[in-house]
């Protein structure tokens, strides 16, 4: 897990990072299948991209 400031017009954003593999696939391509997901690491944040969303 990785935390990640933003600086986005004016707001900062602090997020966490996650990176999910595939570890045992019956297909080639999803062998090489790396996920990378951000998500709100505070209030603050979550608040913004709600504000967002909506």
């Amino acid at each position: 897990m990785l935390t990640v400031d933003f600086k986005l017009r004016g707001h900062f954003l602090t997020m966490f990072s996650t990176l999910s593999q595939f570890g045992t696939a019956l297909d080639a391509g999803m062998e090489e299948l790396l996920i990378e997901s951000y998500f709100p690491a505070d209030e603050q944040c979550k608040a913004f991209f709600q504000r967002f969303a909506a």
